[in-house]
């Protein structure tokens, strides 16, 4: 497993990253018993293999920084959300996923690979 960091920024903020090392299928196998049919249709639609692995990181950082299943949503803008209260931010680039959840602030991550 590839996590690689859990910091605390406040006692509101917590970020995680992960260097996606695994194929797709070795990641769906640490989470598969956690999805719902949703996520699943989700999951089975994403075709290319880079984008399954960003999927499934994104969601076992999830799991790994509040230490439970959240199922993620998206509103029409395409911010993500998880419905417990929580405010997400999800990014990935190349092999690099990351995570950051707040109880109470609006929040934004992203990661780029620097050419």
């Amino acid at each position: 497993m590839a996590f690689l960091d859990k910091t605390i920024k406040s006692e509101n903020n917590i970020i995680g990253f992960w260097k996606i090392e695994e194929e797709s299928a070795e990641l769906f196998s640490m989470l598969k018993d956690s999805l719902n049919a949703r996520e699943l249709t989700q999951y089975k639609d994403l075709t290319h293999e880079r984008r399954r692995c960003e999927w499934l990181a994104s969601r076992l950082l999830i799991q790994k920084l509040i230490g439970q299943h959240a199922e993620v949503f998206y509103y029409d803008s395409g911010k993500p959300y998880i419905k417990n209260g929580f405010n997400i931010s999800i990014t990935h680039s190349y092999d690099m996923a990351g995570v950051m959840i707040s109880d109470k602030n609006h929040i934004g991550l992203d990661i780029e690979k620097m050419n």
